[in-house]
């Protein structure tokens, strides 16, 4: 079973729940008496063991994903198990949330998220009539899709590759207002470090998870990226396993 199947059955052992704004509801919680459609996903992911916790709203955890390059298209999500699905519409359309709380408050007419379960289905908690539901997964329904941060999607999963290899130098930039992590180093930084080696495709630390706790796992992954630049653009990357300004630069180049 992977940790997919495990957020799905996890969600599907709430159906019938009522829909309510609010909860908070820690891993602990075990079975919760009511969800919003945003703590819906976030306890979920909580109960099974995902690494990074989900925002509190389906906006922020939009921008969750955003950040660290994991959007997908509702198509990909349709089908990929585990995958986040969003609603955002505005009175003029289909719109990208905006990151302040409040600005999506006023201008959001719907605002939704929920888990695909990957075969066309979903398992969401959906309003106050219906509650936590297994529903269709549809285009129509549907405007946005999203990798959750930290879990490995490789096996065969769609995630969303680098930029092309020739278009990278022109975007690379040293990152000297970024802080210089090695082994040993804590917090929010190490976490968006972990995010983009991730993404780049480190099986290691996917498995791992970006923790925000720079170790020995991240040290390698670290290594194994310097190498990579300076086999494919920099011959005098230094292969140190630390971030530095050079490291960062590569990393968001690499990124997109």
């Amino acid at each position: 079973m992977t940790i997919f199947d495990h957020i799905i059955d996890i969600g599907r052992s709430q159906l019938g729940k009522p829909y309510r704004l609010g909860g908070q509801w820690q891993a602990s919680n075990v079975n919760p008496p009511y969800f919003d459609c945003s703590e819906f996903t976030e306890w979920c992911c909580l109960r099974a063991g995902a690494p990074v916790r989900l925002a509190e709203s389906s906006y922020l955890q939009y921008w969750q994903c955003k950040d660290v390059g994991r959007i997908i298209s509702v198509q990909q999500a349709i089908v990929t198990k585990g995958a986040l699905l969003f609603a955002f519409k505005s009175a003029a359309g289909t719109v990208e949330p905006p990151r302040n709380p409040a600005t999506a408050r006023t201008m959001l007419v719907r605002h939704h998220v929920g888990f695909s379960a990957g075969n066309g289905r979903t398992i969401e908690s959906v309003d106050t009539a219906k509650g936590v539901v297994d529903g269709p997964a549809t285009t129509i329904r549907f405007t946005h899709g999203g990798l959750i941060p930290g879990l490995d999607y490789s096996g065969g999963t769609p995630i969303p590759p680098p930029p092309p290899v020739g278009g990278i130098p022109g975007r690379f930039r040293r990152r000297d207002d970024l802080p210089w992590l090695q082994n040993g180093a804590t917090g929010q930084r190490v976490v968006e470090a972990q995010f983009l080696l991730i993404f780049l495709g480190d099986a290691e630390l996917a498995g791992f998870g970006a923790t925000g706790t720079f170790g020995d796992v991240t040290e390698r992954a670290v290594r194994a990226f310097q190498a990579r630049v300076k086999s494919e653009y920099q011959p005098s990357m230094v292969i140190d396993g630390q971030i530095g300004p050079t490291t960062w630069g590569w990393l968001y180049a690499y990124a997109g």
